[in-house]
């Protein structure tokens, strides 16, 4: 796509769209994190870890 608002890293990967959603990548391409909103205020987000570190209880 093309349209006005996204935005792509140097391996032509979504890393950001029009709608405020935001990509973050591990090294072999798949998605790490989308993130919708504001980082601060963390409005939604998921984040994929990786299965050997176990993941800290969250608050």
């Amino acid at each position: 796509m093309t349209d006005a608002g996204y935005e792509y890293d140097a391996f032509g990967r979504t890393v950001r769209m029009p709608s405020g959603l935001t990509n973050t990548f591990h090294v072999n391409d798949l998605v790490q994190r989308q993130q919708f909103g504001d980082a601060r205020a963390r409005r939604g987000c998921w984040t994929r870890r990786s299965v050997s570190a176990p993941s800290p209880p969250r608050r």
